[in-house]
This record gives C-alpha cells, sequence and structure tokens, in this order.
C-alpha cells in the first residue's frame, strides 16, 4: 500500500500544538464519508513534528477540478461535491 503524509511543525514550542492542526485532525478522526480520504495514523517526532498518514490518491480535489483531468469532472460532478 502507498501512503502519503502531510508534516505539521509546531513553530513555537512555548505556544504549543497549533489549533488549527487540533481542530484538523479531530475533525479527520470523525469523519467517514467515501469521498474523504481516511486518517490512517498520527506520527509524533522527538523534533517536535507531527505527520498526519492518510491513503495515497494520485490526485486530490482541487487537481481534478482546476488541473490536468479537468476535462472529465462534469457540472453534476461538481455539484455533487460541492453538497458534500
Amino acid at each position: 500500500n502507498l501512503f502519503a503524509a502531510k508534516q505539521l511543525k509546531i513553530l513555537q514550542k512555548m505556544l504549543g500544538f497549533p489549533i488549527n492542526s487540533i481542530r484538523e485532525i479531530s475533525i479527520l478522526k470523525d469523519l467517514k464519508c467515501k469521498n474523504i480520504v481516511d486518517l490512517r495514523k498520527i506520527i509524533s517526532t522527538s523534533n517536535n513534528i507531527v505527520y498526519l498518514v492518510f491513503d495515497y490518491y494520485k490526485y486530490d480535489l482541487s487537481k481534478l477540478l482546476y488541473g490536468e483531468m479537468n476535462s472529465i469532472i462534469t457540472k453534476n460532478h461538481i455539484i455533487y461535491y460541492m453538497k458534500q
């Protein structure tokens, strides 16, 4: 299996873990939807770096909508995604 990792850095130790990252992790852990990638694991290192591990997909939504794959996305697809 291939996985993708998103790196979260703690820039200022004194302020603690960023609230936006806590919010993102909390939402991703609770979401169970076929159109949203699953958060597989959270890895913390000793030098204050946290990695979020996801299943790997060749394209993300922005590439599908605006990139080289935009010709296969129809208006109905966009409406369907926006409702979610």
